[in-house]
């Protein structure tokens, strides 16, 4: 069934707003397929924004049926995930072929997103087409529940307010396509343990979050070790019966007690067997990682609470790094770069610049072991106090006490790094014996 409409108005629980309809039409679960038909038919939107907590195989089908092929620049996708029953019945396959339904696909995750809403909006034109429904895009939500729809086509004024509204819901979403894994036991405020979704080197950084959205704030961690588990080579302790995926104990210790008569000639079972037994079921990579930070807001501060068991592990972004390390930014200047975090991947490359006015509050030792560039870093760092001096008339000496007389005389090392002349006005050099 479906019935024109005239006006109306749009609510959120942030309120309401008047809407100005060039065209509207109420519909039944029997109308909802020819209303999506016809809306992406006659705008051929460039960009789609669904919000639907379930999303099943068949009403997959009916929307790639309603695209008739065609692809829109982008698609953003909200689906519930507060429950288990939430993704049974938005299997894997839906997430995959999802994917596919256009040039760029961003799906997010929600606990506690309940609208249905498809958004069409074409860029350049004046109208823009909403769909609001009862109908999630599942079988049942456009044959068998008993559900009521409208459609809407408005102008720009009026589909802003529709925008906007997904727009929060979108925001409040976890984007997958951010999330390398999820914290397992145990969790501390300084070191955890999470079951990775996809593959990450060693030394990288990640983001971990400690609630929904920014005010509950997020850990910075390094990722120290990689690790892979095998499911097979983990025992059994309620059964000793068949399991095909646990050895019973017996058999287990059969694998790999290979008795002295048998390395002679006998020792190719034994491997042919621990080949089988890792065959069975796929490893489960792991990673552990230290925590450096807690960032709440602008403000990182000593990590004291671990995270929940389940909390995503996102890859760190660059404008979350620079929260941690110099959000004030006073001195980003090339001349006072100290040195630079390196990605694992070696994309990113994020400067580290000297903070003067911090330092010169603080006492600082520079530990290491023999040969990681303790005396290297010593260097660099006069030099850019030194150039910090002079370029800014502060009223500061600096005194090096020189054993080894590594700061007198021709350097390499020190011309790399714009080492000042030493005995000068500015640098005393003290030679030892």
């Amino acid at each position: 069934m479906i019935k024109d409409l005239n006006n109306g108005k749009i609510f959120s629980k942030e309120g309401y707003f008047d809407i100005h309809l060039n065209d509207g039409k109420l519909f039944s679960e029997k109308g909802y397929f020819d209303i999506l038909k016809v809306a992406i038919d006659n705008h051929k939107p460039t960009h789609l924004y669904i919000s639907s907590p379930w999303i099943n195989a068949v009403g997959l089908a009916k929307l790639k049926e309603a695209l008739g092929g065609y692809k829109p620049k982008e698609v953003q996708v909200v689906i519930r995930a507060s429950e288990f029953k939430d993704l049974d019945i938005t299997p894997p396959e839906v997430f995959r072929e999802l994917k596919n339904l256009a040039k760029k696909v961003e799906i997010r995750i929600s606990r506690n997103v309940h609208a249905k809403l498809i958004l069409g909006e074409r860029e350049g034109e004046k109208n823009h087409f909403v769909i609001l429904t009862s109908s999630n895009l599942t079988g049942a939500g456009f044959h068998t529940n008993a559900e009521a729809g409208i459609f809407l086509l408005v102008d720009g004024g009026s589909y802003k307010h529709f925008k906007e509204i997904f727009t929060e819901i979108y925001k409040e979403a976890s984007p997958i396509e951010d999330v390398v894994g999820m914290v397992i036991n145990p969790s501390k405020p300084y070191s955890l343990e999470f079951a990775l979704f996809q593959d990450i080197p060693q030394d990288s950084w990640v983001r971990v979050e400690m609630g929904d959205g920014d005010s509950k704030g997020w850990l910075l961690a390094r990722v120290d070790r990689v690790l892979k588990w095998n499911r097979s080579f983990f025992l059994n302790p309620f059964t000793q019966g068949y399991s095909p995926h646990f050895q019973a104990p017996e058999e287990m210790f059969k694998t790999f007690e290979v008795p002295d008569h048998h390395r002679e000639g006998a020792l190719e079972w034994h491997i042919a067997r621990g080949q089988a037994l890792v065959g069975t079921t796929p490893d489960i990579p792991i990673a552990t990682a230290y925590v450096l930070a807690y960032v709440k807001g602008d403000n990182p501060e000593t990590p004291r609470i671990a995270p929940p068991v389940g909390s995503i592990v996102k890859r760190i972004t660059k404008e979350d790094f620079e929260k941690v390390f110099y959000s004030n930014r006073i001195n980003s200047k090339e001349d006072y770069v100290l040195g630079y975090a390196i990605s694992a991947d070696e994309k990113e490359k994020l400067p580290f610049y000297l903070d003067f006015e911090e330092i010169m509050g603080k006492h600082m030792a520079v530990h290491g072991a023999t040969g990681s560039g303790k005396s290297y870093f010593a260097k660099l760092f006069v030099s850019k106090v030194w150039r910090y001096i002079t370029d800014n008339g502060k009223p500061y000496g600096i005194i090096i006490l020189d054993p080894h007389g590594e700061y007198v005389g021709p350097s390499e090392d020190l011309e790399k790094v714009g080492f000042p002349k030493a005995n000068g006005r500015t640098v005393k050099v003290v030679k030892g014996r």
